[in-house]
């Protein structure tokens, strides 16, 4: 049977924006950990804005 091209695309898109929604997700997950590990009481909100600034 021939591949259908159009459907084998359109599956490609799919499978990149999947891609990019995962990485997305992914750095949430990251940064969710990273911010239940801050003791927040001796929070410096200037240091973390600069760690944030570095990660983009």
């Amino acid at each position: 049977q021939l591949i259908d091209y159009p459907n084998l695309i359109r599956i490609q898109k799919e499978i990149i924006g999947l891609n990019i929604l995962f990485n997305i997700y992914d750095e949430f997950k990251r940064n969710k950990k990273l911010c239940s590990n801050i003791l927040w009481t001796g929070l410096n909100i200037n240091d973390l804005i600069i760690n944030v600034l570095k990660q983009q």
